[in-house]
């Protein structure tokens, strides 16, 4: 898989966390739905996956937020 480097400030870092998972909360919600509404369980089972990978990446950006962070402030001092 192809890798980007961005520059990105860190408060554009912040809105760009909180914009996925809040989209991945609302997507559990859409899943809830879908099952209530009796939606196919191939239509259910890929956004599922989606949603995984969607988490996935949540959680790789937060981290490397962190990571960022963490390095940034060792060097400030």
């Amino acid at each position: 898989m192809s890798k980007f480097l961005v520059s990105l400030s860190y408060k554009d870092c912040c809105i760009l966390k909180h914009a996925l998972r809040d989209m991945c909360e609302l997507k559990d919600s859409l899943i809830i739905e879908m099952k209530s509404e009796g939606c196919s369980e191939e239509e259910v089972e890929k956004e599922k996956q989606e949603l995984q990978e969607e988490k996935r990446t949540l959680e790789r950006f937060t981290e490397e937020i962190e990571t960022i962070k963490e390095n940034h402030h060792m060097k400030v001092r």
